[in-house]
């Protein structure tokens, strides 16, 4: 039965602690072994038993496999529903469970920060090089032609161009624009974007450092807001995309 092997997965401190750290963010298991202090092979058994109770699901990335929150489908959904809210009432009214997972996350922030800091140096590492790169992981002259299809309808106005790296996608919608921000969180790319888009009027472009996160624009900013090859950078894409959503216009792309 579904239930039985629900509460028969909850009922160990460390897949109570894991479930609710798979809440919070896509985890690898050995990210996973180091929030918790175990192996790879202990955590790996536990996040077996989650899977096999459908509490968590597995995501294969090239060699890496991410583990998240499963999510509640079909007749068994409610009951999946219903342990994911237990665990959270369980965390609010049970001081002691309340502290190992406070704990965990302090753990947490610091694998975002490491995961972030590994992202910065591999673009620091391979601005120059970025537009080749890119190639490698996806056929970039089709997306460009599909990007450029989809947007060829009506004017693009005010661009947003979100994560630009070396300023591919500004370069390519410059001549349907009004103007362009582009904008990254990595100042070396922004450096190599910034020779690649100095042919443009500097009225039309404007280079901004910032996080898509929390971007630093206000409300209703834009006609056209561009992210490419970026959201697979978020430990949660959610918040980029209501960021995304907060600064464009009524009637925007």
């Amino acid at each position: 039965m579904v239930i039985e092997d629900i509460f028969k997965a909850l009922g160990d401190p460390t897949r109570l602690r894991i479930a609710r750290l798979l809440g919070t963010m896509e985890l690898a298991v050995g990210e996973l072994a180091q929030v918790l202090g175990q192996s790879q092979p202990r955590v790996s058994r536990h996040v077996g038993i989650l899977c096999d109770a459908g509490l968590a699901e597995r995501r294969r990335e090239g060699s890496w496999v991410f583990l998240r929150q499963a999510d509640a489908e079909g007749a068994a959904a409610p009951i999946i529903e219903a342990a994911q809210a237990l665990l959270a009432i369980a965390e609010s009214a049970e001081p002691a469970f309340a502290e190992l997972c406070e704990a965990d996350r302090r753990k947490l922030a610091a694998i975002r920060a490491a995961r972030e800091t590994a992202a910065e140096v591999y673009f620091a590492r391979h601005a120059s090089e970025w537009d080749d790169l890119r190639a490698l992981h996806s056929p970039d002259a089709e997306v460009e032609q599909a990007l450029a299809a989809a947007l060829a309808d009506a004017p693009l106005g005010a661009v947003l161009d979100i994560g630009t790296g070396t300023g591919r996608m500004a370069e390519l919608f410059a001549g349907q624009a009004e103007r362009i921000v582009a904008l990254d969180k990595n100042l070396e790319m922004l450096r190599v974007a910034r020779a690649k888009l100095q042919h443009l009027p500097t009225a039309q472009i404007e280079l901004v450092q910032g996080d898509f996160a929390d971007l630093p624009h206000g409300d209703a900013s834009f006609d056209t807001v561009l992210l490419h090859q970026v959201l697979h950078f978020a430990t949660d894409p959610a918040p980029a995309l209501a960021e995304a959503a907060r600064v464009l216009r009524a009637g925007g792309r």
